[in-house]
């Protein structure tokens, strides 16, 4: 039997993740308009480090793969790399949204969120 995997495209849902009270919708896409020329849609994960957004535990969620900030302390057997998910402060549940652990990062408790973001 020859089946074909499914077309992935632009706006499709990757995966819904519940992170800290609030429930983000991650979506395939492009970050860059030259890459819809050449490649397939990846998972697009928002911006949380040009727009922060905090959990309602107040803790502010950050991505795997954003620039770390200045707390960054990297976990026990990492890697040299430099972003959120390899810091000690990142939950170590392999999901790539979190809620940051660090007491810095933290703000005043948030009103529980229920809607997409």
């Amino acid at each position: 039997m020859n089946r074909k995997c499914p077309t992935i495209r632009e706006g499709d849902l990757y995966e819904v993740l519940m992170v800290d009270g609030g429930t983000f919708e991650i979506r395939y896409g492009y970050y860059e308009d030259y890459e819809r020329n050449d490649s397939e849609p990846i998972p697009i994960y928002p911006d949380l480090e040009r727009t922060p957004i905090y959990g309602t535990s107040g803790k502010r969620i950050v991505t795997h793969m954003q620039d770390p900030c200045q707390h960054f302390s990297p976990q026990a057997g990492s890697d040299t790399e430099r972003c959120c998910g390899c810091c000690k402060h990142y939950p170590q549940n392999r999901q790539m949204m979190n809620a940051c652990q660090c007491i810095h990062n933290k703000t005043k408790r948030m009103p529980e969120r229920s809607k997409a973001i």
